[in-house]
């Protein structure tokens, strides 16, 4: 894979470069890739037997029963509370 932009191997630190000061050089100049064809792109085919986006099959499951009333309760009886203090 070929980057647009590549570093410049030829370039050097500026005149007024000073490492004690300025710190390592490291923002390195960067020039064009020679080899940069572009973005890179997906080849694609025709394929004349595709029938649209894809589905799960559905299958039917002979031991299911449909209850409305799985959740509900006749009383709650408990209730929780969580406190949490922090202190510096």
């Amino acid at each position: 894979m070929h980057r647009r932009q590549i570093v410049d191997k030829q370039s050097k630190k500026p005149d007024d470069w000073d490492d004690e000061e300025d710190g390592e050089c490291v923002d390195c100049p960067m020039k064009d890739n020679p080899d940069y064809k572009g973005d890179r792109k997906a080849k694609s085919m025709s394929n004349p037997e595709r029938k649209g986006v894809w589905e799960a099959k559905k299958i039917n499951n002979p031991e299911y029963v449909e209850d409305d009333e799985i959740y509900t309760f006749d009383e709650l009886c408990d209730l929780s509370m969580g406190v949490l203090e922090m202190r510096g």
